[in-house]
C-alpha cells in the first residue's frame, strides 16, 4: 500500500502522460487517457451513481497537482472537435519552422512528438488578451513553455531525464520554443488558429463551471481559478494570487448584468461573475444543493447533442441547469463566446413528468422563460449568457433527497 500509489504516479502521471501526446488534455492527474468524453446519458448516469454514492465528494477542476490550468484544458479539447484541421495546421507549422530544429546525432530535436506536444501547449497558455506579435515575444509565454517543456521532456524519459539529462536536446528544444515565438509570422498565424478555439473553450469554461457549483457534490475553488486559469504544471501553477485582484473584480462586477461580463471575457470576468453569482445561489440555497435531488432533463430538437441540462429539486424549489456542450460552430461570432440563440430556437427542454411550472426564472440573465406543455425553450436565457439556470415557477412540492 505505501508503493503502489507513488509507482502509479511515477509510471503513468509522470512518464506515460508526458509521452502520449494524442490529446494532453486527457493526460491529467487521477484521469484516462483512452476515453475522448461521455454520451449525455452516460454523463447522467455517472452523475445519479455519484448522488447515490457520494452527495458529498469533493468536485474539484484544478489543485496544486494538476498538469495545466482547468481553463487551459478545455481549450485543448477543443481541439477534439476539429481534429482534421488541427492536424493540417500542424503540419503547416511543421512546414515552416525547418530552420528551427536541430539536427542531432540521435535525430532531429524536438522530435514530431514533442512538437505536437509542444502545439497544445502553446494553446492551452496563450493569452485571451488581443496581443501583437511583439506583446507574445515581450511576454513570459517564451520563458513558462520552454521551462514547461524541458519537465515534460525529462519526465517522459525518452531524449533527456532529470538524473541523466541531455543538455544538446534540452537546448534545441528550448532554442525551437523561443524561435517559434520570435517569428511574427509565425506568431500571427498562431494567434489566428488560436482565436476561435480560445472563444469556444471560454464556453466550455462557464459550462464546466456552471456544473461544478450546481452538480452534486461539494465545488472546491482552487486559489487563483477565480479568472481564466491559464497555467501549465507545477510551478508555473503555485505562482502568487493576486487577491487585490479578485478584490477589485467584486467590485466591478456589482450590480453588473451578465451579458456585460461577457464584454470583459478575456479578462476571466464573465467567469469570476458567474463563480459569484452560483456562490451566492448556493449560499441562499443551502439545502437545495446538499440534499436536492438531482434529475435529468430531456432535450429535443436540432441541438439536442449540444446541450446537458438538468433539475436539482428539493421541496417547492426547483433549479434547471442548461449548459452546452461541444461548443464549436455554436458562437454568434467565431472569436467572442456568446452563443447564437437562432441555433436553439427549435430545441425544447422538456421537464419530467415529477416537475411541473407555469414559467421559469432566469437566475443569470434575468427575465422569465415561459413553459408550455411541460416544455421551455433554452434560446434566450443562452442568447444571453452561455449557461442557463433557471429557477421554476409553481413547481410541484416533492420530498428531499439525495
Amino acid at each position: 500500500q505505501q508503493t503502489t500509489r507513488p509507482a502509479m504516479a511515477k509510471s503513468v502521471e509522470d512518464t506515460a502522460f508526458y509521452r502520449f501526446n494524442r490529446l494532453i488534455a486527457l493526460n491529467e492527474v487521477g484521469s484516462e487517457a483512452d476515453p475522448f468524453g461521455l454520451t449525455v446519458p452516460a454523463f447522467h448516469d455517472a452523475v445519479l451513481e455519484r448522488a447515490r454514492t457520494q452527495p458529498h465528494g469533493l468536485s474539484a477542476t484544478a489543485t496544486h497537482d494538476t498538469k495545466r490550468g482547468e481553463d487551459a484544458r478545455l481549450r485543448i479539447a477543443v481541439l477534439s472537435q476539429q481534429p482534421g484541421h488541427w492536424r493540417a495546421n500542424v503540419e503547416r507549422w511543421h512546414a515552416a519552422t525547418t530552420d528551427l530544429r536541430t539536427e542531432l546525432p540521435t535525430g532531429p530535436a524536438p522530435h514530431r512528438n514533442d512538437e505536437w506536444l509542444f502545439y497544445q501547449s502553446a494553446l492551452g497558455a496563450w493569452p485571451a488578451e488581443e496581443s501583437r506579435p511583439s506583446e507574445i515575444r515581450a511576454s513570459d509565454l517564451s520563458d513558462r513553455l520552454e521551462a514547461f517543456m524541458i519537465k515534460a521532456l525529462r519526465e517522459a524519459k525518452r531524449h533527456t531525464t532529470w538524473t541523466d539529462p541531455n543538455p544538446d536536446y534540452e537546448a534545441a528544444t528550448a532554442r525551437f520554443v523561443r524561435g517559434v515565438l520570435e517569428r511574427p509570422d509565425l506568431v500571427s498565424d498562431l494567434d489566428t488558429v488560436f482565436k476561435p478555439l480560445i472563444a469556444a473553450a471560454a464556453v466550455s469554461s462557464l459550462a464546466q463551471l456552471a456544473l461544478k457549483l450546481t452538480l452534486p457534490g461539494v465545488p472546491d475553488v482552487y486559489q487563483g481559478t477565480e479568472f481564466f486559469d491559464l497555467s501549465l504544471v507545477d510551478p508555473d501553477n503555485r505562482t502568487a494570487v493576486d487577491f487585490d485582484e479578485r478584490q477589485r473584480a467584486l467590485h466591478d462586477v456589482e450590480g453588473m448584468p451578465a451579458d456585460r461580463s461577457l464584454d470583459r471575457w478575456r479578462t476571466g470576468l464573465a467567469k469570476f461573475w458567474l463563480l459569484r453569482r452560483l456562490l451566492d445561489l448556493r449560499r441562499e440555497q443551502p439545502a437545495l444543493f446538499a440534499q436536492g435531488l438531482y434529475e435529468p432533463v430531456a432535450v429535443e430538437g436540432p441541438m439536442a447533442n449540444r446541450l446537458v441540462a438538468y433539475a436539482r429539486r428539493h421541496g417547492p424549489l426547483t433549479v434547471l441547469v442548461a449548459a452546452p456542450r461541444l461548443p464549436l460552430g455554436l458562437l454568434r461570432e467565431t472569436t467572442v463566446p456568446r452563443l447564437d440563440a437562432r441555433l436553439f430556437e427549435s430545441t425544447r427542454l422538456v421537464l419530467p413528468p415529477s416537475l411541473s411550472g407555469s414559467a421559469a426564472d432566469d437566475l443569470i440573465g434575468g427575465g422569465v422563460v415561459a413553459v408550455s406543455n411541460g416544455t421551455l425553450s433554452p434560446a434566450r436565457p443562452l442568447g444571453r449568457f452561455p449557461v442557463a439556470v433557471l429557477a421554476l415557477r409553481d413547481a410541484g412540492h416533492a420530498g428531499s433527497g439525495s
